[in-house]
């Protein structure tokens, strides 16, 4: 039976499609992100987000929510959610040859405290792996539910060919970490060197 998404958390999503929705200016663009597993990046499909939290008994979840598709069956009832975050990371774009840009959107729900978004551009590496590009980076702390960032990161054009993504994790203080998420697309193939 297909668990029933609690009011807030089906306005938080209906919201985020819209974000989703939006225009993206990107070259290229990959359904799922290629990073490696064992650096704990989560894979997700483009336009899904991923929701993690605390339940009631404190037990923590996190999961992928892919777009237009209910809560899979492992997700907790809207009932047992004491607070959850969402966050969907949007198409990475190189703005001529001087900076990558992008944005992040986080929604939290129920007692959860402040939160806040990091985000860092990464590069790939060899063999469908990835490393840092930039340093990370700090949204600032937010109160309320909603948090929407444009992030910005220099090209150091000229220095070198790779692929590059966004990488962004969100933090809630009576949460927790959530899961460090890529962008679904990537810039492909661009000489902004191996760091900002």
């Amino acid at each position: 039976m297909r668990k029933i998404q609690s009011a807030a958390l089906s306005i938080a999503l209906c919201l985020m499609a819209l974000f989703i929705t939006g225009t993206a200016f990107t070259e290229g663009g990959d359904s799922l992100t290629e990073l490696a597993e064992e650096e704990g990046e989560i894979q997700v499909p483009e336009g899904a987000v991923v929701v993690w939290g605390t339940t009631h008994r404190g037990q923590q979840f996190s999961y992928v929510q892919e777009e237009s598709q209910p809560a899979p069956d492992s997700a907790p009832t809207a009932a047992d959610i004491a607070a959850s975050c969402t966050i969907y990371v949007r198409n990475i774009w190189l703005n001529g040859t001087s900076k990558f840009e992008g944005e992040t959107l986080q929604v939290c729900i129920g007692n959860f405290g402040t939160q806040f978004t990091n985000a860092q551009v990464i590069r790939s590496k060899w063999l469908w792996r990835w490393v840092g590009y930039s340093p990370w980076m700090n949204s600032g702390l937010e109160d309320g539910s909603w948090l929407n960032h444009h992030w910005s990161s220099p090209c150091h054009w000229g220095s070198g060919y790779y692929d590059y993504k966004w990488l962004a994790q969100g933090y809630a203080s009576r949460i927790g970490w959530g899961p460090k998420v890529a962008s679904a697309n990537k810039v492909k193939h661009q000489p902004c060197g191996s760091h900002s």
